[in-house]
């Protein structure tokens, strides 16, 4: 939303479409292929700005018990 604010003519166009496709009902399914413009903005956004692609590993700081499993200190998650 805030990189479409940035762009009042995109955001405009947007709008338009989802009005026009939409005629003021909530979305279906079947609707999304008819929103190729919404589709392409979101898509060039997420290429802009991808979600984080990678999760750095974690490491326990101590032991700890869950249930009957010991998860020792110093354990990764990265195999």
């Amino acid at each position: 939303m805030h990189i479409l604010a940035q762009y009042p003519d995109v955001q405009e166009k947007a709008r338009k479409e989802v009005d026009e496709v939409l005629k003021g009902k909530p979305p279906t399914y079947k609707d999304l292929k008819e929103l190729k413009y919404l589709g392409w903005v979101i898509k060039e956004v997420l290429r802009m700005f991808p979600p984080v692609s990678i999760v750095p590993p974690r490491r326990a700081t101590k032991t700890v018990m869950l249930g009957d499993y010991k998860i020792p200190k110093g354990v990764s998650t990265w195999r």
